[in-house]
């Protein structure tokens, strides 16, 4: 009968539409994961620093004779373009690295021991060549950016 036929057809539809839908999984959530943590301390060397010619043992080796224990939470030195990174087991003793950098790190003639610090690059578009005031004056286009940035971002520059 039609109705037969119709109902026939219904069900090829619906056969054909859950064949093409996407799969639904219920009760999953799609998770994503924190950040990782990072965990380097740099040790920030002159190019022609003497430290930078020691193997990371060396350096590992001289962490453990000024500070002691705190080289067992040290999971690798490894050289960088700056100089040498020491990638730490937890944020407790990377910032004991830091804090303590007195007492290890003048002996390696570093310039500085810091943590990793986030960057951001920004592009802005149409910036003239030349800024000129409302009286036709013109004024010095590096500070405005500078002022622009900290205005938009809350976050002084660095030159």
């Amino acid at each position: 009968t039609d109705h037969d036929r119709l109902t026939h057809r219904q069900q090829q539809q619906q056969h054909g539409r859950r064949q093409t839908d996407p799969p639904h999984r219920q009760g999953q959530q799609t998770t994503i994961a924190p950040p990782r943590q990072d965990l380097r301390v740099f040790i920030r060397l002159e190019a022609g620093a003497p430290a930078r010619a020691h193997s990371s043992y060396a350096i590992r080796t001289l962490i453990r004779e000024k500070l002691g224990a705190v080289s067992d939470k040290i999971r690798q030195v490894f050289q960088v373009r700056s100089g040498w990174a020491v990638l730490a087991a937890d944020s407790a003793t990377r910032d004991f690295l830091v804090e303590k950098q007195a007492e290890w790190a003048a002996e390696l003639g570093a310039t500085a021991v810091e943590t990793n610090k986030e960057w951001f690059t920004y592009v802005v578009s149409d910036v003239p060549a030349r800024l000129t005031d409302f009286h036709g004056n013109e004024v010095d286009s590096d500070s405005v950016v500078s002022d622009e940035i900290e205005i938009q971002t809350g976050i002084k520059p660095i030159d």
